[in-house]
């Protein structure tokens, strides 16, 4: 699609060859392929251009890319931009009389969190294969420590920050959910087609 979420996964490297890994994994189900691969580059892209607001210079802010910015420095960056792609919403009641009680932030998609939080491991393990394929052996190695550090501070810290997090909203969509009863015209329907003949 021809808009600023897929001009920004088309310009990024990583990103290609994420959408290349999918369509190689989804090569036994080409009916839903395109749809697969379309979800998991368009999802990185979201979460590329949200990363790129958060960046100190104009220049980062226009052409961060996913190899640059696999780094310790960025991780807070990380945990903020994945939330806004979930689409972080706060929600405040007040009460007459009373003061403003907050809730904590809800996320109105978590599932995108668990679905990056997966992708952003296989991201970390690409950009070592492409440091240690490096012709710059010594800027390739800078490059891999960086990122073996980012994914110590990930492993150590990722699960409580972020994943757990989404996992509890969903939980308690779950358990909110209304489940609705069969009426009892469909109750007696189901209950003589059962015992028919007997």
């Amino acid at each position: 699609r021809n808009d600023e979420i897929g001009r920004v996964a088309k310009k990024d490297p990583m990103i290609v060859m994420m959408g290349n890994s999918a369509m190689n994994r989804g090569i036994g189900n080409i009916a839903m392929r395109r749809y697969t691969v379309s979800g998991v580059i368009r999802l990185l892209a979201r979460l590329l251009i949200e990363l790129r607001t958060l960046q100190p210079t104009e220049e980062l802010k226009k052409n961060l890319t996913f190899y640059e910015a696999l780094h310790p420095s960025q991780y807070d960056n990380f945990i903020h931009a994945v939330f806004a792609v979930c689409k972080e919403e706060s929600v405040e009641e007040a009460e007459q009389d009373e003061q403003i009680e907050t809730e904590p932030a809800k996320l109105q998609a978590p599932s995108n969190a668990i679905k990056l939080s997966y992708d952003i491991q296989k991201l970390c393990r690409m950009k070592i294969q492409l440091s240690i394929d490096s012709e710059n052996r010594v800027v390739g190695e800078e490059n891999r420590k960086a990122t073996k550090r980012f994914m110590d501070k990930y492993k150590a810290s990722w699960e409580v920050d972020v994943k757990k997090r989404a996992r509890h909203v969903l939980r308690e969509r779950k358990l909110n959910a209304m489940t609705e009863l069969p009426d009892q015209i469909n109750t007696e329907k189901v209950h003589q087609v059962t015992f028919r003949g007997n």
